[in-house]
């Protein structure tokens, strides 16, 4: 989580001309995948909860946001994946916001 954090908050060197659709840098991607693979086998609530949090933080990002979003879209990386929060009712929440912030 805290890496996604920094990630998705870093004043970067061209701080104040900001692009909002930036590049996805391989560190996003990697945290972008690693949270999105295997997450319906995850059992671990702890685990889900900071995996969604990351999810959310690089979602939702200003500088990148909408070409994470682009991705998860196109590679189909989000099918499916909130079906678990049924059994998770602490998680129900940031499952939706995720979901929402994919259109699904």
């Amino acid at each position: 989580y805290n890496v996604s954090h920094h990630l998705s908050h870093r004043e970067g060197s061209k701080a104040p001309q900001a692009e909002e659709n930036e590049e996805l840098s391989e560190a996003v991607m990697a945290i972008l995948i690693g949270c999105l693979e295997n997450l319906m086998e995850e059992k671990d609530v702890v685990s889900l909860t900071r995996r969604y949090m990351c999810l959310g933080q690089l979602l939702k990002a200003k500088r990148f946001g909408k070409n994470a979003i682009g991705l998860v879209r196109d590679l189909g990386l989000f099918d499916g994946v909130c079906e678990h929060r049924e059994y998770y009712s602490d998680l129900d929440s940031l499952a939706k916001e995720v979901a929402n912030l994919l259109d699904m």
